[in-house]
């Protein structure tokens, strides 16, 4: 998604990543790394506290450091992604981006009730969404009441409902 507002100073730098200093950066520098974009380096990245709108940023980039300005993980988070996005795209053009969702929920649907798809495809359609700054996954696992998924906090709610039909937990 385009940004709500640019404001470039003219100037690019060009560096092989950043210093990495927070958890949404460690986050997305493992998304980088796994989609083969280069985002570890020696350039530095300064966080900041500011008080925006959810998931909201303000990305300055300079010759000298690049600031980060968000009040929460997700603002932090997005503008870590549109960085990795420009070093994508060669030299990085200095200026200023602010930016802020359009809709409070961005979101994706996955039907893995009636189709199979190998564990690798789902964890690559996480790195896209994310890549998309989308930020909602609706995943519709099973068609019915069995719960088939095993958690190691609640082995009980798979062992009681992975059956469903006559002398079972569920009925048919």
């Amino acid at each position: 998604p385009q940004p709500e507002t640019w404001k470039p100073t003219g100037n690019t730098i060009t560096i092989d990543g950043f210093q990495i200093e927070c958890a949404a950066l460690e986050a997305v520098a493992a998304l980088a790394d796994r989609q083969k974009m280069v985002f570890h380096g020696g350039h530095p990245i300064q966080v900041q506290h500011e008080d925006l709108p959810a998931d909201a940023y303000r990305l300055t980039i300079e010759e000298d450091g690049v600031t980060i300005a968000a009040s929460s993980y997700g603002g932090q988070l997005y503008a870590a992604v549109t960085l990795v996005m420009l070093l994508r795209d060669g030299p990085l053009p200095c200026g200023e981006i602010y930016d802020a969702p359009r809709f409070g929920w961005r979101g994706q649907h996955l039907d893995t009730a009636r189709h199979y798809y190998e564990p690798e495809s789902i964890f690559a359609l996480l790195d896209l969404m994310a890549l998309l700054k989308l930020n909602r996954f609706h995943w519709h696992f099973a068609d019915d009441e069995a719960f088939r998924i095993e958690l190691e906090t609640m082995p009980e709610l798979t062992e009681k409902t992975k059956f469903r039909g006559d002398g079972q937990f569920l009925p048919g």
